[in-house]
């Protein structure tokens, strides 16, 4: 399940708007060590309403924006897991806040 339409169509605006910033949370250091790429469906071709060769075509098909890191058994029963998981937060924590910030915008980005 992806993100309701409307939060879909303000996510897609960011996107076409703003793909650097994007870029730049997604390709961070911690981000792709952590969780690799961003997962999710996507359509077959932009969407309407988007030029075909935008810049960002590739985010701009998606249509679920996910992010997953698995641990073993053992990494979760380590005593040090807790370490690990800090590490994960910090390391999403900038997609989260700038996805917050879109989804807590309104479509003129106020």
């Amino acid at each position: 399940m992806g993100p309701e339409p409307g939060d879909l169509r303000l996510i897609r605006q960011d996107i076409a708007y703003d793909h650097a910033t994007w870029r730049k949370i997604l390709r961070g250091k911690n981000l792709r060590s952590l969780f690799g790429e961003m997962l999710g469906a996507e359509l077959v071709t932009v969407p309407r309403g988007y030029a075909k060769d935008h810049p960002a075509a590739d985010l701009l098909r998606k249509k679920q924006f996910l992010l997953r890191r698995t641990f073993t058994d053992k990494a979760v029963l380590a005593p040090d897991f807790q370490l690990e998981v800090q590490k994960t937060f910090r390391a999403v924590r900038p997609w989260f806040d700038h996805m917050t910030a879109v989804l807590t915008s309104d479509a003129d980005g106020a």
